[in-house]
Order: C-alpha cells, then sequence, then structure tokens
C-alpha cells in the first residue's frame, strides 16, 4: 500500500533525473519539495495570488507558469484539491496547464 507521501517519491524517482525541473505552485506541501529534490530534481516554484474571498480564487496565470519552464523542465506537480489553501482547479485552468504541458512536452 502507498500512501501520498510515498507515491510522490515513487514517481519522482521514475521520472527524475539529476537537474530536471518541477514546476510546483505557492502555496504547497512542504514534502512536495523534499520528494522532489531526494529525486535529485530542482523546484521551480510558481506563487499563487491570494485571495479574500475563498480558496478557489487563489490565482497562478499563464505568464507565470511559463516564466518558469526551461528546457530542463519535466514535471508541473499538479493537484485539485490545492494541498494547502485548498484551492480547487477550474476547467479552464486546467486546459491552460494541458496545453502548456503538451507545447512543451511535460508530465502532469
Amino acid at each position: 500500500v502507498l500512501f501520498r507521501s510515498q507515491a510522490l517519491n515513487v514517481v519522482c524517482q521514475a521520472l527524475l533525473n539529476e537537474g530536471d525541473e518541477v514546476i510546483s505552485f505557492l502555496p504547497a506541501f512542504d514534502l512536495y519539495t523534499n520528494d522532489i529534490e531526494m529525486a535529485g530534481g530542482v523546484v521551480k516554484y510558481v506563487a499563487m495570488k491570494p485571495s479574500n474571498t475563498c480558496a478557489d480564487d487563489w490565482v497562478a496565470t499563464e505568464e507565470q507558469i511559463r516564466s518558469v519552464i526551461t528546457p530542463k523542465t519535466k514535471v508541473i506537480l499538479l493537484n485539485s484539491p490545492q494541498n494547502v489553501p485548498g484551492k480547487v482547479w477550474s476547467l479552464t485552468e486546467l486546459e491552460m496547464l494541458a496545453k502548456i504541458a503538451i507545447e512543451h512536452d511535460l508530465y502532469v
């Protein structure tokens, strides 16, 4: 039986080579960084902008995401609801992430 933290670690070990980059959205559960770095990966953070109304209003723009992509980027780490703020990613946001992932041949 794999728990969430073990599953993420296994995925990182399987996908990442030394120096591969993973995009992670802030705020995020701190265990994500540990799993990525233990697999030799480098975390590239995208800070979501908070809202005072509800968790789903936290926003990461397409421009923010594209600005951290390099030739070494391999993964976009996405969970929904987002672990810490509880944001549930909208269909529009998921389509935008899918478009970026396809363009750059990234795992999500």
